[in-house]
This record gives structure tokens, sequence and C-alpha cells, in this order.
């Protein structure tokens, strides 16, 4: 009992991170109808542009972290223009295929600019220290990762309910068609929703930075338990998401607690397999029906 209430409390932060990776593959699926495999390697680089920010040229932290977060739209934005938006080139494997090529070039510009000498020591950017409830000893950038992701996912679950890109974005996933009809850029909604799942994933690389170490695989498991849970729980699903990632979360730390994370990682993989058989759509995913 000592290990399960502290090991659900960080499960519940980290999956909060696996969250906000489900919901940025999800709506880039629903929108574009393809996956990004280089999302991981963009937070990443971005992440080292914010640490170059804070460490070689003494800027102030929260303009560091503006200035790294802007950089990660910029990234996803000109990625869409220069590599991806030719979908007449190829169909959508190959433009899945591309994004893994760009994850490759992504991890070769880090290792090639900041290879030497990592994984290197983030800058302290959330609180240091904890407190204890109930007995329980809780970190207190545990408590602020999860406030800051379930912030983000509510008001990005609300920008594509209830606002007009929102509900453009949710047209264009349904029918490309429609929103031309409307006189609807699906080019430039397309570009808009690259840059933002870019800055999501330079958020959880950001937020993660605390635990872990800067170095060219730091987002490597995050995005791997974010692809699973967005997977098992629906592509087609923003609630899925979120709950993809709580669920992945929570079941990959008490696990590694208790066994170790190779027995997390088989176990997850396990059930997404056999989730994948019984339900292909996942488990709050809805079926296409194709008219034949």
């Amino acid at each position: 009992m000592n290990l399960l209430l502290p090991a659900v409390v960080s499960g519940i932060a980290v999956g909060m991170l696996y969250g906000l990776l489900a919901f940025a593959t999800v709506v880039l699926f629903k929108a574009t109808g393809t996956v990004n495999f280089a999302q991981g390697s963009m937070g990443a680089l971005s992440a080292f542009v914010t640490w170059r920010l804070l460490t070689n040229h003494g800027v102030n932290t929260v303009l560091a972290v503006v200035t790294g977060l802007a950089f990660s739209i910029l990234l996803g934005v000109v990625t869409y223009q220069v590599s991806i938006r030719f979908r007449d080139r190829g169909d959508a494997t190959n433009t899945i295929v591309r994004t893994l090529a760009l994850s490759l070039l992504f991890t070769a510009l880090i290792d090639r600019l900041w290879g030497a000498g990592q994984p290197f020591q983030f800058p302290q950017l959330l609180t240091s220290g904890g407190m204890s409830v109930a007995g329980v000893q809780v970190s207190y950038a545990a408590l602020e990762t999860l406030g800051i992701a379930a912030v983000l996912l509510a008001g990005f679950g609300l920008l594509f309910r209830f606002t007009d890109f929102g509900l453009l974005t949710r047209a264009m996933a349904d029918s490309r068609e429609v929103t031309r009809l409307l006189g609807v850029s699906n080019r430039r909604l397309a570009t808009a929703i690259w840059g933002i799942t870019a800055a999501l994933g330079t958020v959880v690389a950001l937020l993660s930075a605390h635990t872990l170490f800067l170095s060219t695989s730091m987002m490597d498991s995050y995005l791997l338990y974010g692809f699973t849970a967005a997977i098992a729980f629906g592509l087609n699903s923003l609630t899925g998401a979120i709950i993809g990632g709580l669920v992945v979360g929570l079941i990959s730390n008490v696990v590694s607690t208790y066994q170790g994370s190779d027995w997390a990682n088989i176990l997850m993989f396990a059930v997404l397999v056999a989730i994948l058989i019984i339900r292909p759509q996942g488990l709050l995913g809805r079926a296409e029906v194709r008219r034949v």
C-alpha cells in the first residue's frame, strides 16, 4: 500500500501527458487522415531549443518556454507545408512513411547539433519538493503537471467542440468536400492543426523534462504510450484519447512499480493486441461505415 498510492498519483500525472499526445494524435488523424510519427522528435528538438535559450543565452524562463513553443508551431507548419501536404503524390501510407522519415531526420539533426555530452540536465521548470496527503507523499511537480495537462486538454476540448475553428475541423474530418463548398481552405486548417499538435508534443517534452534527462530519445516512450492510448481507445474519439492516456499511465506506472518496466510494456502491448483483435476501431471508437 505504501507503494501503490504514490504510483497511482504519479501514474495519473504521466497519464495526462500520454493523454495530451493521444489527443494530438486523434485530432491530427480525424482532420487529415494520417498520424505523425515525428511528433516525439519534433517535441524533443523544440525542448533542446528551449534548453539552449535557458542555459547558453540566459533567456528568462517564461520567454524561453514561449519561444520554444513558438518554434514548435513554426516547425509543425513548415513540416506540413514542405513535406506532408502533397497528398496527390502518394496515398495515406506514403504520407505516414514520410513522417517516419521526418522522425529520423529530426533525430539526426539533434544528434548532429547536441549529440556530444548527452544526456543533459534540464533547468527546473516545475516546483521542487512535495507534500504529504493522507500519509502519501506527493510531489509538487506531479500536481503541477496534472493541472497544466488538465487545463490544456479541457481548453482544446472546448476549442474543437464549440468554436468555429473546431466545428470546421470536425467538418473537414467528416468530409473535405463539405468544407470546400463552405469556402474554407482545407490546407489552411490542416496547417493550423499541424502547428497545434506540434506544440502539444513540446508541452509534453517540457513537462517531462523534470524527470527525464534531455536526450535525443527522451520522447520515445511517451510517443509509444501516447499512440497506444489513442489506438486502444479509438483514433476517432477525443474523449477516448484522454481516458486512454490516464488508463495507460496508471497501468504502466503501477505495474512498473511492482514488476518493472519490462512487464509493464509486455502487459500494455498484449492488451493492445487483444483490443484490436476484439474491437478493431478501439474501445470508444466508432467503426467506419462504407457504401459499396
